[in-house]
């Protein structure tokens, strides 16, 4: 049976171990477990932030979660800010393992978005994930609902969440299912062609 739950801090590592293997190969898990980790962690602690985990009952394992935040306007980068020590010492790291990595991120960080009427102004999903072992069990679509229900309960009116464009069928047919559509596409650092859809809740 699963369950479902706001997330704790403290969840961040399963979090983290769920992201790395249902991505594997993308970038953001290319930043490695304690990038990742110190970002689910301090999201959580965040009072923008929020995430609901998927837990196994029998074992109590996380398997998965969705996370985001209730205004996308410049949430990262406060994130950042409040926790900079953190985050220096993340890419440090990185810089001397995975230098183009860092350019990438910070490049994708600083981007502004040339869609005028964009004004983050909007809740956020960053991440949804599920356990290969757990996925077509409609795990990935009670995080969704639940994840959408949190932010009305907030009076946050609308929502939005980036994918690719390319190659993503199956990943925008999902959300296409559940109301999401195309707000507008634009080109993420270096040349990774993306959508931002939204719904309103």
């Amino acid at each position: 049976m699963i369950k479902y739950k706001k997330a704790n801090p403290s969840d961040s590592s399963e979090m983290t171990m769920v992201h790395l293997d249902t991505f594997d190969g993308f970038f953001l898990s290319s930043l490695g477990y304690g990038f990742l980790n110190t970002y689910y962690n301090t999201c959580i602690k965040s009072s923008d932030a929020f995430a609901i985990c998927a837990t196994d009952s029998e074992t109590e394992k996380i398997v998965g979660f969705s996370l985001g935040c209730y205004n996308s306007n410049g949430f990262n980068k406060k994130l950042i800010k409040k926790n900079f020590l953190k985050y220096l010492l993340r890419s440090i790291l990185i810089i001397f393992s995975k230098p183009n990595a860092l350019i990438r991120l910070l490049n994708n960080l600083t981007k502004i978005d040339k869609n005028e009427n964009d004004i983050g102004d909007y809740g956020e999903l960053f991440s949804i994930a599920v356990d290969k072992d757990y996925q077509g069990l409609g795990i990935g679509k009670n995080l969704l609902k639940k994840f959408e229900y949190e932010l009305k309960q907030k009076s946050v009116k609308k929502v939005t969440l980036t994918t690719d464009k390319k190659n993503n069928d199956n990943v925008l047919k999902f959300y296409k299912k559940f109301g999401y559509n195309v707000y507008y596409d634009f080109v993420s650092y270096p040349k990774r062609e993306m959508y931002k859809l939204k719904k309103i809740l």
